[in-house]
């Protein structure tokens, strides 16, 4: 390398890490083991079981290599794009000087290699920061960590890093954050725009672990990015969202649902990075599929509440007369075969529901009772509750329960979500295709007039359901 073009890329700088200046990536690794292990993840393969100064002069493919020859001017003559995987050693003299001169203004166009390359470097660059940063909060130190962030973000907006280059560079950045344990920025950083999906969803986990609070901006673009609710939502109904989510969970929904993962949440996985050399494991907590039925049920809910009226001397009202008729009494929130669920499944009203006092009481006889037999259909009264399961039949059943009218999701003594829906004796073909997803799952419970029912008598042909197969087949598959 020419001695002025190495002016241009001085050590540890994250666009070009040469060898002879700047340590290995399998001695950074090494050197990292307290760090990453104080992050609760483990340390694989070579870098392992040496210790940095062995490493030392490991080989680093991704580094540029002064004593490699490269072009001095740009050719002209055509040559194939160099294929993905490849390191700088890999490269003709000719693409070596054009990866060179991409280095000083990366945001061009480039082929997909050079980029892969300097993601790579990134990655080596910042473990280097973090090691230091964890041995010292040098407040030099954490301005340059920052700047190389602010630097390695206004790439990933560049048109030419979109797709995989995009991901690459956003989880390096991701990275960093963890490692180093610096929150500033942090949501404005999750919520650049044009950042995967996939990236988010990995950096959710990773916010709950570092606690730091889920934020309204960062709850009204999960509704849209989850597909929750196609309607624009405003800030101030994703900050009332966030209050209701932060009273039902006890405080932040993240930490919240971190909690209810236990060991699963803190189990070190591969670390995927664009650097091949480092190989090491991190806990990946993964919140959607327990944030998603929560936000999916809390955006449900009307927009907006009437603001109360404002405090006036009510108006005395008018003295009835012989044929006025009483007014009508105030329709519940909660349909009467919710209402009615609720008196049989929780008499006490511990989740706090609204209960239609009719549904919830039984009828009076008039003077013309209706026939035993019609009134005992009438009391044939089917309740189904399901909690939250990692099966893949999960979306299923939650999406047959979600077109009946008799759902509703509540939370049980322990904050968590219940799916509840409410059969008649004429709906058992739907009860039974229901049924056949969440039979065995763990916080199934099934009621029959107020009964807890057992499994196994849970049926066709058991005495609860006697009566109930005409006009029905059982499911084939079963």
């Amino acid at each position: 390398m020419a001695k002025s073009k190495q002016s241009k890329l001085p050590a540890n700088e994250a666009n070009g890490r040469i060898v002879g200046f700047d340590p290995p990536a399998l001695s950074l690794l090494a050197g990292a083991r307290a760090l990453i292990e104080a992050r609760g993840g483990i340390v694989l393969g070579e870098a392992a079981t040496q210790d940095a100064e062995s490493l030392a002069t490991a080989y680093d493919y991704a580094q540029i290599d002064p004593q490699l020859a490269e072009a001095t001017s740009p050719t002209r003559r055509h040559e194939p794009e160099p294929p993905l995987g490849v390191g700088y050693a890999g490269l003709s003299p000719a693409w070596r000087r054009r990866l060179i001169d991409w280095l000083e203004e990366p945001a061009g166009k480039a082929p997909p290699v050079f980029q892969e390359l300097y993601v790579a470097m990134l990655e080596s660059s910042l473990l280097e920061r973090a090691i230091e940063l964890h041995a010292t909060a040098n407040p030099r130190e954490i301005s340059r960590f920052a700047i190389q962030l602010v630097a390695a973000n206004s790439l990933q907006i560049q048109p030419t890093w979109r797709g995989r280059p995009a991901l690459l560079l956003g989880r390096a950045q991701l990275l960093g954050r963890v490692l180093s344990g610096l929150t500033e920025f942090w949501v404005d950083w999750w919520l650049t725009p044009d950042t995967p999906l996939a990236l988010r969803d990995l950096a959710l986990g990773q916010q709950a672990r570092l606690g730091i609070e889920l934020t309204a901006e960062q709850l009204a673009l999960l509704v849209q990015e989850w597909d929750i609710s196609s309607a624009h939502v405003s800030p101030s109904l994703a900050a009332l969202r966030l209050d209701d989510l932060r009273a039902a969970a006890g405080g932040d929904p993240l930490q919240a649902a971190l909690a209810r993962l236990g060991e699963e949440g803190n189990r070190p996985l591969p670390w995927r990075t664009a650097h091949r050399d480092l190989r090491f494991a991190l806990p990946q907590p993964t919140l959607r599929p327990l944030l998603e039925p929560q936000l999916a049920e809390a955006f449900a809910m009307p927009n907006s509440y009437p603001a109360p009226a404002a405090a006036a001397a009510e108006p005395e009202p008018p003295a009835p007369t012989p044929d006025a008729q009483a007014p009508p009494a105030p329709a519940s929130p909660v349909p009467a075969s919710r209402s009615k669920a609720v008196a049989l499944t929780d008499p006490n009203n511990s989740f706090g529901l609204a209960v239609n006092p009719a549904a919830a009481e039984p009828k009076t006889k008039g003077k013309q009772a209706a026939p035993k037999k019609e009134a005992a259909a009438e009391e044939y009264v089917l309740v189904v509750e399901f909690g939250y399961s990692r099966s893949e039949y999960y979306p299923f059943a939650l999406e047959i329960a979600q077109r009946l009218p008799t759902y509703i999701a509540i939370l049980d003594e322990k904050r968590e979500l219940v799916h509840r829906v409410v059969l008649a004796r004429k709906q058992l073909r739907t009860f039974w295709r229901l049924y056949e997803y969440i039979q065995n799952w763990g916080e199934t419970r099934v009621y029959l007039n107020g009964e807890q029912l057992e499994p196994w008598r849970i049926n066709p042909w058991s005495p609860d359901f006697a009566g109930t197969r005409g006009g029905w087949t059982y499911p084939s598959w079963r």
